[in-house]
């Protein structure tokens, strides 16, 4: 009874609910409507489903972001031990310049296909069976035998090998991932549990993004909240993709234009627009051309920025 009170006292209960109800079938049930359902997923989703009741606070309107986290973390770490290995978006590519970081190298040592003869965990991960891939008649997933006995073996950067000469420093948005990587390698020498940590750690870096931008944001944070957790979103930021940055940027820079859109004293501060200009110059470590969101604000109406008696800076004068 206790998992269900906060749904009784919650005065939208229908709707939260109904909400719950969908996202967890459009997650689980319609991403995965091909793959034959072993017991373990099973369990881990009704696992899945219990700690979203029993850890969110939905019988608090002002907990949306506490919420929003939680629904994420669960949501999205179910995720990333259900998705097959190498499933996600370019999800390979991604976990080679994770691997690299989480060896300590911030600049690139080598292209793609050369660093297979480098790390013998990229090799062994990149072989195993993909329906989409190779297709083989099997995807590899969390209760592959095969998988779960791989060990991590140490990467050997030989310079035959490293024939990136140009520099290039890896993309600072794969440090969760990489950090989850190392921290997996230092608890267990099964490659399994660096590959998964590795996923998770891009999870929660998501959802802590997500948490700072719902909270900073004074209005329309449940449409923030919709918005973070849609599935495919929460199937993209279970792998190694750099976008769980994209989209965790996204909600902090829309949270904080609505801040100076609405804002009550009808004035935009230089700090608001200096820390809404950091946040989108962010952009460019992954998706660039966003960054031109940078200039947005001059686009507001100068009845919603212009107060006469108050010596602060409009937008467009900070621009």
């Amino acid at each position: 009874m206790k998992l269900i009170e906060p749904l009784i006292k919650y005065k939208n209960k229908t709707v939260v609910f109904f909400f719950l109800i969908s996202l967890f079938f459009a997650q689980f049930i319609v991403q995965y409507q091909q793959t034959m359902w072993p017991k373990l997923y099973l369990l881990i989703v009704f696992s899945a489903m219990i700690c979203l009741l029993l850890f969110s606070s939905l019988n608090n309107e002002k907990k949306i972001a506490w919420n929003a986290f939680i629904c994420i973390m669960i949501l999205g770490g179910a995720n990333a031990l259900i998705m097959p290995i190498r499933y996600n978006l370019d999800e390979n590519t991604h976990y080679y310049h994770v691997l690299q970081i989480a060896d300590g190298n911030f600049r690139n040592q080598s292209d793609e296909k050369n660093f297979l003869m480098i790390s013998p965990d990229f090799l062994a991960v990149t072989k195993l069976p993909s329906k989409q891939e190779y297709n083989s008649p099997l995807n590899t997933n969390l209760y592959d035998s095969q998988f779960r006995n791989l060990k991590n073996i140490p990467a050997e950067y030989n310079s035959k090998w490293t024939n990136d000469k140009s520099g290039k420093i890896n993309n600072p948005a794969y440090y969760p991932s990489a950090l989850g990587v190392f921290i997996g390698r230092k608890i267990s020498d099964r490659l399994m549990v660096s590959y998964y940590l590795g996923r998770f750690f891009n999870v929660v870096f998501y959802a802590l993004l997500v948490f700072l931008g719902i909270s900073i944001s004074k209005k329309f944070k449940i449409p923030l909240f919709i918005a973070s957790t849609i599935p495919y979103t929460l199937w993209i930021t279970a792998g190694f993709s750099y976008d769980s940055l994209y989209y965790g940027l996204t909600i902090i820079v829309i949270s904080l234009f609505v801040n100076m859109y609405t804002s009550k004293e009808k004035t935009i501060r230089v700090k608001d627009v200096l820390v809404y200009s950091l946040v989108c110059s962010a952009f460019v470590l992954c998706k660039a051309p966003v960054a031109l969101l940078l200039f947005l604000p001059m686009f507001i109406p100068k009845k919603n920025i212009f107060h006469p008696k108050k010596n602060i800076f409009p937008c467009y004068q900070c621009y």
